[in-house]
């Protein structure tokens, strides 16, 4: 197939897409209604298990260096504490409990509504958050959300 011939089919292919976008053909688990639901699991239960184990003791014993204000404000309500060395940590029960609160589903907006979708618990989402996609080279020094050319 010429260069010019896979040109002219990946134009078609994005019209359809464009179609079918703009008749709700295309649905919150894939265009094509398959589910995206993913079976991809690196951890084990108890692997996981460890790593949120892990994560709470880091929240409850380390916590988070310079809080705003506003954050202190609102954490020290629900029962956090702040250090004398100005490091707020969340108590176990209290992160276990945000997180039994927390959304298990929720719509992701886009700039129009044909672009919104469902995000679902337990299935991949992919998402910029509204931000610009980066990428970090590690080669380069990273600095303040940009890369920095390093000084010799």
């Amino acid at each position: 197939m010429s260069s010019s011939a896979r040109q002219g089919q990946r134009n078609r292919n994005r019209d359809d897409r464009r179609r079918a976008r703009r008749s709700g053909a295309i649905t919150a688990s894939g265009s094509d209604g398959v589910d995206l639901k993913s079976t991809f699991q690196p951890l084990a239960n108890t692997e996981v298990e460890q790593v949120h184990r892990a994560a709470l003791d880091v929240l409850a014993e380390t916590g988070m260096a310079t809080p705003t204000p506003a954050i202190c404000e609102l954490a020290l309500s629900k029962g956090c504490e702040l250090r004398d060395d100005g490091r707020l940590l969340f108590p176990c029960a209290l992160v276990e409990d945000t997180l039994a609160q927390a959304a298990r589903e929720f719509v992701v907006h886009g700039r129009h509504p044909e672009f919104d979708f469902m995000a679902l618990s337990g299935h991949v989402n992919f998402c910029t958050g509204g931000a610009a996609v980066s990428m970090l080279d590690i080669i380069e020094t990273y600095a303040l959300g940009y890369v920095a050319p390093t000084e010799p």
